[in-house]
């Protein structure tokens, strides 16, 4: 360049003479700044800033030689510094060639509709994981058949109009519909939900205005766990439209308190239950027992436990066992067989209206079942009693609601006098569980409607199954006895909106191709629900979505556990008339009106209207077999 293709020979003698010298120095620069440990077919900035670094050094270190006249003949520096500059575009040329190929190819395709036939798509993000997508769709060898990539769409003002990996963000989120319209998009991804916060719902109402399909690309921590490949979207669920941030749980600190314990989680075979043993087998326990009455739920969990395990240490027992918690001699030989560490509470009965139905089933599962599990963990000196509760048992106005208060009450009485730790974990509802609104409504849709509401201004929290089973799991290692642990179940939904938001992502309008039916509040519910009792004060955790309620709640327990065999006696008796204010009795207790009810209850024991050989097997059990 310097002198216009003619070298004079003195400069081509010197050149060669400076060759070795400069190859020596490029090289070991580059060594020195890593540049041939690098994957370069997914360079970065940084890469390409190594790079230059180490060019540079390598360029400046010849001109020094150059000026400090090292050699007989030095060469002029303005060759070296554009000899420095040639190299690094060399360099940085032949290791970006495959995104150079790429990028052309995609221009040539593009240009002449080289491949027909692919779903045009608009991504909604131009952050991170809407440029990682796009180069995903556009460099996979499988998905560039399957996708055209079409543009971005970004909230940011400031991007709209600018070029981002060979494709333009074409406008906010409220020209969605124009664009889809003007560039014919089959298909919106959404990049990343849980970045657009509470506005969400009202992106996901605007592309539900085209008639483009709508799909998500899975949340952060999905990305991680699929780093040697990228993740298929996924369609849209209830779940990022309730608005709920991923949770991430201290891993290393529950590894500690779980791994090489022996935990036994009752209610295995639910929705809880179930979700819990999975995150469970991860803390590599030395065994895990999956206690449930329901053997086909028993049976699917543990084949799905078992694949699972697959992946996990060998030496992990899984053991299913079929029994029922309110059974006390059972449940005494597992615990005597198996030496449980840690127990996690799952198994309830929770349906509002069946329980109103029958109180007798709440008192006999919920609260017998929790005394016989409590008693035999003090007795064989279990180390963590986690006791799942519900946000009915606050305040509550049903039977089952009531028979989960009862249960909060005993464990804080048992935590008085036993060295195992105790403790109560409270939330929400949780979305897909069994029997729940959402898979309700899900049926209901799919039969044209109606989808039956019970009133408009009901509203509810809701959270996620594995969320809740993170939190719990966190919980209970945080559990140093006598704690009640509430989650942070986030904002109250209303179901009207929930059922309209369901309608909505099957593609179709509330109100006109489904009707909303509104059916009136069912015996035992609210219309919202609560947390928290007033008398207790909310105190942060290390955890930001979990919080300690502190209470001076210290029921005595000999009289609690007489108000407890009271209201069993009653239950089992088994008589319609005793059955009729068995209802307003357990609400009584749940609310600490134990002097009145206790006497309620004996005058009519000793009236003999119910015999003494009705009395539980727990009583028994708890005095007279040993459990205590």
């Amino acid at each position: 360049m310097r002198f216009a293709g003619h070298i004079p020979d003195l400069y081509l003698h010197q050149s060669g003479r400076w060759m070795p010298a400069a190859v020596l120095l490029y090289v070991g620069a580059n060594y020195g700044w890593r540049i041939y440990g690098r994957l370069w077919r997914y360079a970065t900035s940084r890469d390409v800033m190594a790079m230059v670094e180490a060019a540079g050094t390598a360029t400046l270190l010849l001109s020094a030689i150059d000026l400090l006249g090292g050699m007989d003949h030095p060469m002029p520096l303005s060759q070296i510094v554009l000899g420095g500059l040639l190299a690094l575009v060399l360099m940085l040329g032949i290791r970006s060639r495959h995104i150079l190929l790429a990028t052309a190819l995609r221009n040539w395709n593009g240009a002449t509709n080289y491949q027909r036939g692919r779903l045009r798509a608009l991504i909604v993000g131009a952050g991170d994981h809407g440029q990682r997508l796009a180069c995903h769709l556009q460099d996979d060898p499988i998905q560039k058949t399957l996708y055209e990539a079409v543009g971005f769409v970004d909230d940011d003002e400031s991007k709209v109009g600018l070029r981002i990996h060979g494709l333009s963000v074409l406008g906010t989120r409220e020209a969605i519909p124009a664009i889809v319209e003007k560039h014919r998009i089959d298909q919106i991804i959404i990049a990343s939900p849980t970045t657009f916060g509470d506005s969400f719902d009202e992106l996901v109402s605007i592309c539900q205005q085209t008639p483009a399909q709508i799909k998500v690309l899975p949340r952060f921590y999905d990305l991680l766990d699929n780093r040697n490949h990228f993740p298929d979207l996924r369609d849209l669920t209830i779940e990022d439209l309730l608005d709920r941030d991923p949770v991430d749980i201290d891993h290393d600190v529950c590894r500690q308190a779980l791994s090489d314990r022996v935990i036994l989680v009752t209610g295995a075979g639910g929705s809880i239950g179930s979700e819990l043993c999975r995150q469970l087998l991860q803390f590599t326990p030395r065994a895990l027992l999956l206690v449930d009455n329901n053997e086909t739920a028993l049976h699917d969990l543990n084949l799905d436990l078992l694949e699972s395990k697959s992946r996990e240490p060998a030496s992990i027992e899984v053991q299913p066992i079929v029994a029922d918690i309110t059974q006390a001699q059972k449940m005494k030989s597992i615990f005597n067989q198996y030496r449980p560490q840690i127990i996690f509470h799952a198994a309830a009965y929770k349906h509002v209206p069946m329980m109103e139905m029958h109180p007798d089933e709440a008192i006999r599962v919920n609260v017998l079942g929790t005394v016989i599990l409590t008693e035999l963990a003090d007795r064989f000196r279990v180390e963590r009693f986690i006791f799942i509760s519900t946000d009915k048992a606050v305040n509550p106005s049903c039977v089952m609601g009531a028979s989960k208060r009862i249960g909060e009450m005993w464990v804080a009485a048992m935590q008085q006098s036993s060295t195992t730790q105790y403790a109560v974990v409270r939330f929400g509802n949780v979305v897909g569980s069994r029997g729940s609104v959402v898979p309700l409504f899900s049926r209901q849709i799919e039969r044209g409607g109606p989808v039956t509401v019970t009133d408009p201004r009901m509203t509810r929290y809701f959270m996620s199954i594995p969320e809740a089973a993170s939190l719990i799991i966190q919980a209970g290692v945080f559990a140093s006895g006598g704690e009640i642990y509430m989650l942070d179940m986030g904002r109250p939904v209303r179901i009207v909106d929930l059922a309209q938001r369901m309608i909505r992502l099957k593609g179709l309008r509330a109100g006109k191709d489904i009707r909303i039916k509104f059916i009136g509040i069912r015996p035992g519910e609210k219309l919202h629900e609560e947390l928290a009792y007033e008398t207790e004060r909310k105190r942060s955790t290390s955890h930001p979505k979990i919080y300690c309620l502190e209470d001076h709640l210290a029921p005595d327990k000999d009289s609690l556990l007489q108000q407890i065999r009271l209201l069993i006696e009653t239950a089992q008796a088994d008589r319609q008339e005793d059955m009729a204010g068995l209802r307003d009795r357990i609400l009584r207790v749940a609310r600490g009106e134990v002097d009145e009810t206790c006497a309620a209850l004996g005058d009519r024991v000793e009236a003999g209207r119910l015999e003494r050989t009705a009395w539980p097997s727990s009583e028994r059990i708890l005095h007279t077999e040993g459990v205590v």
